[in-house]
């Protein structure tokens, strides 16, 4: 029981980054962009970093308060995660075929990781 209460609190914390990324991404478009299609200014990239960074806090905070037991350890879990798939995605090319700069796709991870750990090291 004490296993999937911890996957679940993984998945939950993971959930709601994803959710407030989804979100929000479209509304910094429309505010900084003033064509979707274009590349992505200075002051968006700006914007994600500091906002996923923030979500991947609160992802990290909540993965800590829902685990059943070692909730640092909880958040370390999340962080790997999501340092692991944001590597993968930076090592594809996806966000540099989507206009995207190449140090963006490969420190976005970190910013990402980094906000989990100290989210839920809170």
């Amino acid at each position: 029981m004490i296993v999937l209460k911890s996957l679940g609190a993984v998945m939950v914390g993971f959930m709601v980054m994803v959710v407030l990324i989804l979100a929000t991404t479209p509304l910094f478009v429309r505010l900084l962009l003033k064509d979707p299609s274009q590349r992505p200014t200075p002051p968006y990239l700006a914007v994600n970093l500091l906002t996923g960074f923030a979500f991947a806090g609160l992802g990290g905070w909540i993965v800590a308060r829902l685990a059943p037991a070692a909730p640092h350890w909880h958040a370390v879990g999340l962080a790997a995660i999501v340092l692991v798939l944001g590597l993968a995605t930076a090592a594809q090319g996806g966000a540099v075929r989507a206009g995207q700069p190449q140090w963006y796709a490969w420190i976005l991870p970190f910013i990402g990781a980094g906000g989990v750990v100290l989210g839920g090291f809170w």
